[in-house]
């Protein structure tokens, strides 16, 4: 059982999100951590199938019962990270949820 943790790539490199998850995978690595990355991106361009796919090759080092810290959000969009715990779950992954931001709570434009 490997324990893995989640990491944003793509952002501006001066961004508060990038910097903070960042640097918690770097203080994860020295705890044997394997990191699974996210790219930020546009998310509404990809088709169910796309997104499955880039989910699946983010996956792909996730084994049957691993752990994942999950660093919320990734800023793709709630669908995305809905799709991202959907996956993991059909592994048996035991989810722990490291919250760094609520974007509906920060602006008033995200509130679902």
């Amino acid at each position: 059982m490997k324990i893995n943790i989640t990491n944003i790539y793509g952002m501006y490199g001066q961004s508060t999100a990038l910097i903070a998850q960042n640097e918690t995978v770097k203080i994860a690595k020295k705890l044997d951590f394997h990191e699974l990355s996210f790219y930020f991106y546009n998310i509404y361009s990809d088709s169910e199938g796309e997104l499955n796919s880039r989910l699946d090759g983010v996956l792909a080092k996730l084994g049957y019962g691993d752990i994942v810290v999950y660093q919320s959000p990734t800023w793709n969009g709630r669908e995305y990270d809905q799709a991202f715990i959907r996956k993991c779950k059909i592994l048996n992954t035991k989810i722990i949820t490291f919250i760094h931001d609520v974007p509906p709570l920060m602006f008033p434009s995200n509130y679902y």
